[in-house]
């Protein structure tokens, strides 16, 4: 009897240990999959160096060639490189929504950009994204997650290129819009060209890392196993 309350316990002491572990592992590990920034530029100067074109039938653009300092590429920070980004984004017809109740309004745009200092091409890439602000304000957000959204990466650094695990994103965020947001003819944007500054801000994550409840569930299945083999033990003629 004593042989058997040992072996009781020390199978209890086995799961506990296994259990805390597996929480343990999956919580260290599931931290590193937090979005890290892959490139995080402002423009350099005060000027407006973006801009909005509602050509009034229905269809806009943003356009944007301008030099900007980046100051953090994957994830290292308090940088002063200079680069160059060409942004280039057309509307897709049908998809204007608001002013909602919180006088929102929105359409989807897709398009391309490039960030390059001297020829190194430090982030590049394609979405299908979300341009959107306040009806009569005078910023706006140009932003897109993959999942779900459209949005995939080239780059010619390796630090970056490590960080192109699912989920990416990205955040253009413009101010000083020089007409206020507003919907013309079913599309965003006053009439004719509005300029803006810019920021921006991509992000994406280790390549090959699981999602953490890859490993919650990796976690739950080892310590299946365990129970099922410690019954195997205790089973009478095993």
């Amino acid at each position: 009897m004593r042989n058997a309350n040992r072996k009781v316990a020390d199978a209890g002491r086995l799961l506990c240990r296994s259990f805390v572990f597996a929480c343990l592992a999956s919580l260290l590990l599931g931290s590193q999959v937090r979005a890290t920034p892959l490139i995080v530029y402002a423009q350099n100067g005060a000027s407006n160096t973006a801009t909005l074109t509602n050509n009034g039938d229905g269809t806009e653009t943003i356009t944007s060639s301008t030099d900007v300092t980046v100051t953090n590429i994957a994830g290292q920070g308090n940088l002063n490189v200079l680069a160059h980004i060409v942004l280039s984004a057309s509307s897709i017809a049908g998809t204007t929504t608001g002013p909602d109740v919180n006088n929102n309004i929105s359409e989807r745009f897709t398009g391309t950009f490039s960030i390059i200092s001297g020829t190194d091409n430090l982030l590049s890439g394609s979405f299908t994204d979300l341009f959107s602000g306040k009806n009569g304000g005078t910023q706006a957000t140009l932003g897109v997650a993959n999942p779900p959204d459209s949005l995939s990466f080239t780059s010619d650094e390796p630090a970056v290129q490590a960080l192109f695990g699912l989920p990416l994103a990205m955040s253009i965020a413009f101010t000083n819009l020089s007409q206020p947001l507003t919907i013309v003819n079913g599309s965003i944007g006053a009439l004719g060209a509005t300029t803006m500054t810019q920021a921006g801000n991509f992000s994406g994550n280790p390549i090959g890392v699981p999602e953490p409840s890859s490993f919650l569930a990796a976690a739950i299945g080892g310590l299946g196993l365990i129970g099922y083999g410690l019954r195997r033990r205790r089973a009478p003629g095993i």
